[in-house]
């Protein structure tokens, strides 16, 4: 476990990559554990290739009456993404997951491929910048109350991307927005001393 919100806590966290936690071997039950009265907010978040215990861990474990606010992330680790011992119902909004059986609600949630070389540039060698096609690019709308306007890089977020159907909105999710200047930094057919 990476976190625990214990009882009147508070953990925000916004704009980051959550990777490589926990061991191979035996992995931990979850990422994030939330007590009573805790709240755990995940915003402009990309979760993926931790290693928890795939029997019985998840990515957030409600331990009790705790809140979960998950907005315009990606979680991807291949357990369960939320697990409650209670009956209390997370916010997911704008959010792409591998499942979504373990929550419920109406919230806007995508459930994409186990392939992660279809929305990440390198998920292997840890760039989980976002690849030309993927489903995380124009996914989102601006969320409402959200005061994060760049991304990791500083990119400025909400950018329209041309050749892209917008899904809810014009904002990419997950720590990056797509750069489309990027695509062509590593093309040495384009390279040339005149750009």
């Amino acid at each position: 476990m990476i976190a625990k919100v214990l009882a009147h806590g508070e953990l925000n966290i916004a704009n980051s990559v959550i990777t490589d936690n926990g061991q191979v071997s035996d992995g931990g039950s979850s990422l994030f554990a939330i007590n009573d009265n805790g709240l755990l907010t995940l915003e402009y978040a990309t979760i993926a290739a931790n290693y928890l215990n795939l029997d019985f861990g998840a990515v957030i474990a409600n331990e009790g009456s705790g809140e979960v606010n998950v907005f315009s992330s990606i979680v991807l680790d291949e357990q369960l993404v939320y697990k409650a011992s209670g009956l209390v119902q997370p916010h997911f909004e704008c959010v792409m997951v591998r499942e979504r059986a373990s929550f419920g609600g109406d919230d806007t949630v995508t459930v994409v491929t186990n392939d992660l070389a279809q929305i990440f540039v390198d998920s292997a060698q840890g760039d989980y910048h976002l690849t030309a096609g993927s489903p995380a690019i124009d996914y989102c709308y601006d969320i409402e109350g959200s005061t994060i306007d760049e991304d990791l890089d500083g990119e400025p977020r909400g950018a329209d991307h041309s050749g892209t159907i917008d899904f809810f909105g014009t904002y990419d999710i997950g720590a990056y927005e797509f750069d489309e200047d990027d695509v062509f930094d590593d093309d040495l057919i384009f390279k040339d001393g005149f750009e």
